[in-house]
């Protein structure tokens, strides 16, 4: 006697893995805030190593479900409103650490060929770059700008340390002391699958600056 076939377990929808991803971050930034804290330096460094990995996992999965699915194909969405919307919700944090935040996005529509959960995704990991590794009270700023060209333009730059000299923070996406490297190896596919590219640099404040250029739809 043959028995049912189980069905297939439904596939998550994109909204949903947004969901996670967002509900994922900030928690992750707790615990390596808490991290950050520790007195034992051998022990700080090992946890933090152990917290890069899982991040990377994390998203990658997260990235994976999303193209596995095909919603990268023909992916679009307006690059203004998503980083003014994920902007807004750190907004919060920033105020209670003392942090100057400064939001700046231009008016109209700016499309660009980026799916919004992985738009949101990419300003998530920005951000939580500048509270990881900056410390409280730094100020911080975040436009979003229509490219030359179509697409878009996002600067996300703080009045921190910066990036390490020498160090290849994009390419070893992991962090560094007073880097905030973080993540910018995942940040600079997403602005490559849109036909753009991602630079890093230092701020007018001497801080680091992060510049991601999203093309257009095609």
């Amino acid at each position: 006697m043959r028995h049912p076939e189980h069905p297939a377990a439904p596939e998550p929808r994109p909204a949903a893995a947004a969901d996670l991803s967002h509900r994922l971050r900030t928690p992750l930034t707790a615990l390596r805030l808490r991290i950050d804290g520790l007195t034992d330096p051998e022990e700080r460094l090992r946890l933090s190593a152990d917290l890069d990995e899982l991040e990377a996992v994390v998203e990658h999965v997260l990235r994976q479900s999303r193209h596995t699915r095909g919603d990268a194909a023909g992916a679009a969405c307006d690059a203004c409103a998503v980083v003014a919307t994920r902007a807004r919700f750190w907004e919060p944090l920033a105020e209670d650490q003392g942090r100057g935040f400064e939001l700046r996005v231009d008016s109209g529509t700016a499309l660009v060929a980026t799916a919004a959960e992985d738009l949101s995704a990419l300003v998530d990991v920005l951000l939580d770059n500048v509270f990881t590794h900056t410390a409280e009270q730094t100020g911080f700023r975040v436009e979003c700008r229509h490219r030359p060209g179509g697409g878009a333009m996002l600067v996300v730059a703080d009045a921190g340390p910066g990036f390490p000299s020498g160090l290849d923070v994009v390419g070893r996406g992991t962090s560094g002391a007073g880097s905030t490297g973080l993540g910018l190896a995942i940040a600079e596919a997403t602005a490559a699958e849109s036909g753009g590219v991602l630079t890093v640099g230092a701020a007018v404040a001497g801080g680091a600056r992060v510049v991601v250029e999203l093309g257009p739809p095609g």
